[in-house]
């Protein structure tokens, strides 16, 4: 019996707790309705993919420009993460709308569940094991994530990314606090110059790209232009057949996309080398190399996903530079080139780009612009007259009521205590600089911010964590294993509850402190994806019949995905009054506008309730002399 008990370790129940997200998700993932920038993010997987397997075959340039011009340049969204979960989605998807991202959103949970083993990763960097397993379960059942796991081909990768570069860079550099590392000069020995310069050499070839292209696409251009005279003139001729000058030119670069890629699998090779033979690098053990190259290709990784993501090696650099001053240096060298290396192996959009593409990225991401209006503390603000308190308060009201106040209650303890070994401090403060210093940028420079605060989900890591920090503080109160257990099964069940509750628009979730979820409709944004249009496609597939005229409201284009074929829309996003003599119904999404006035008088057709609020509903226009009433 008691080697029953010890046999449930905390790396045991976390995969038990993982495995059962994973049945969960298995029969609700249909449930989820598709959001509005999934198809834009998916075509520019497609793009990364058909490249991957030699599938491209127009001007690689204009094939990017084109998914740009989609929307907002998606070109600059990394698709490091999404480019297998497409893949499987080509393979097992159906061309129905509602079922045809099944496989997609299935994918973007199995992201998260990662992120929730991170998680326990990042925490035990801090806190015990068992606390780190709260932290973790904490994490994987916040509403606000849990509905984003679902739907979020964005923000949910990067939040994942960003917790395992911070993890396993700070094992990383801990690693190298024990080892030869510590006591390794800080001016390199010759074999880290030799790897330092393979690195540097393998990266300079691949990340100049662009050079290398247009250089073959001059030799092209002299070839076909020598028209059979002299050697150049005579082998293009040999090999090549009628055609355009811009054509073979195109077809060159395609070629060369294709040497990137076995150039990159050449550098891996290098890479796996020196992991299977550590003693002809000079400086590593094998234990050293592999944490060096784990760690390096989530950044690596991460970067591919967003390019905000410098930002998480950012941390783990000043880390390393704290506990081993100028002694870091060779290492995080090494851990750099090999990150950028992985980064342009897994981002085909680099290969046509090279080091532009990274930049242009930054430079879009820093600026970013978006056009509309949303609705905070019952105002609707345009995109440039952000409020202050826009981001803290919404990070307050979105995650559970005993995560924040443990949060809370954990970075009081950390000001107060100073009994802590330096390293210990040394990753909380950088851990609240993870938190702090983005929030700290939005309150004073208010940055184009909507969709609530999606965009910073990444920030929000080191909460869980100081929450781990104010469990560990109430449980060295209490001895008793039963009342311990208890009191986290009281924790969690807020988020459990709501889980259950607003399925599946668990994303728009609001705690008490706002009146819970039918506190916020009409205050705070509310399914601002529109993924709540796959449940109103039934109710009105049953009450409207075929090629009627309908009124979208405050729709985002997204209606077309479902209605267009069947119906005859308009949509309206903010003229009032409205004639509504041209249509037989309306779909209305719920607000505290002058609309809902408007439409008040006019019959309910049906309603679509989430927890009983309403926030959909389908009116009948009763003065059109068609309508059967």
């Amino acid at each position: 019996m008691k080697r029953g008990i010890q046999k449930l370790s905390p790396k045991v129940l976390l995969a038990a707790f993982v495995a059962l997200g994973f049945l969960i998700a298995i029969f609700i993932v249909p449930d989820f309705g598709v959001s509005i920038d999934e198809g834009y993010e998916s075509d520019n997987a497609r793009l990364s993919l058909d490249i991957y397997l030699n599938r491209l075959h127009e001007d690689p340039f204009q094939a990017f420009d084109q998914i740009g011009n989609a929307n907002g340049n998606i070109k600059y969204y990394g698709t490091a993460s999404l480019v297998l979960v497409r893949w499987f989605n080509e393979i097992f998807s159906t061309e129905q709308i509602d079922r045809r991202f099944v496989i997609f959103h299935f994918g973007y949970f199995a992201i998260f569940q990662l992120g929730v083993i991170g998680m326990y990763f990042l925490a035990r960097s801090f806190l015990k094991d068992w606390e780190s397993l709260f932290v973790a379960v904490l994490f994987g059942t916040q509403p606000l994530l849990w509905g984003h796991a679902f739907i979020n081909p964005k923000d949910i990768p990067l939040l994942t990314m960003f917790i395992w570069v911070v993890a396993a860079g700070f094992r990383m550099v801990d690693h190298w606090q024990v080892s030869r590392m510590a006591d390794f000069p800080a001016k390199p020995r010759r074999p880290v110059n030799v790897l330092v310069g393979v690195l540097a050499g393998l990266n300079l070839l691949l990340w100049l790209s662009p050079v290398t292209t247009r250089l073959v696409q001059g030799l092209v251009r002299a070839a076909y232009q020598a028209e059979g005279e002299g050697l150049l003139g005579g082998i293009f001729s040999a090999l090549t057949t009628s055609g355009s000058l811009a054509g073979y030119q195109v077809l060159g670069h395609i070629y060369m996309l294709q040497v990137y890629k076995w150039l990159g699998l050449l550098a891996l090779l290098v890479v796996i080398f020196l992991i299977l033979k550590p003693e002809r690098s000079g400086v590593f053990s094998r234990a050293e190399w592999v944490s060096l190259v784990f760690a390096a290709g989530l950044w690596g990784l991460a970067i591919s996903t967003r390019t905000v993501a410098l930002f998480s090696g950012g941390i783990v650099g000043i880390y390393a530079l704290v506990r081993l001053r100028a002694k870091a240096l060779p290492g995080l060298t090494i851990y750099t080139l090999t990150a950028a290396l992985i980064n342009f192996i897994s981002w085909p959009y680099l290969w046509v780009y090279g080091v532009r593409g990274v930049l242009e990225s930054l430079l879009f991401f820093s600026d970013h612009v978006w056009k509309g209006e949303f609705l905070f503390e019952g105002q609707f603000f345009s995109e440039n007259a952000l409020p202050r308190h826009y981001l803290p308060k919404l990070i307050a009201i979105q995650f559970t009521e005993p995560l924040v106040l443990l949060a809370l209650i954990g970075l009081i303890l950390f000001l107060l205590d100073r009994n802590r070994e330096t390293a210990w401090r040394t990753r909380m403060i950088l851990l609240l600089l993870w938190l702090v210093l983005p929030i700290t940028y939005v309150v004073i420079a208010r940055p184009v911010m909507y969709n609530n605060f999606r965009q910073f989900l990444f920030i929000t890591p080191p909460l869980f964590v100081l929450a781990g920090v104010g469990l560990g503080h109430l449980f060295g109160k209490v001895r008793s294993g039963v009342i311990r257990a208890v009191l986290a099964a009281l924790i969690l069940l807020p988020g459990i509850v709501a889980i259950i509750q607003l399925h599946p628009l668990q994303y728009s979730y609001y705690n008490q402190l706002v009146g819970g979820f039918s506190g916020a409709v009409g205050s705070y944004q509310i399914d601002y994806w529109d993924t709540g249009w796959a449940e109103l496609n039934h109710l009105v597939s049953v009450h409207i019949p075929p090629d009627s005229r309908v009124l979208i409201w405050r729709d985002t284009n997204f209606a077309n995905r479902y209605f267009e074929e069947r119906y005859q829309l308009e949509r309206q996003h903010s003229k009032l009054p409205i004639d509504m003599s041209p249509h037989d119904y309306a779909l209305v999404k719920f607000d505290r506008s002058q609309a809902m006035e408007f439409f008040a008088h006019y019959p309910v057709l049906a309603e679509l309730e989430i927890n009983g609020v309403v926030l959909y509903t389908i009116y009948q226009n009763p003065r059109n002399p068609d309508d059967d009433l």
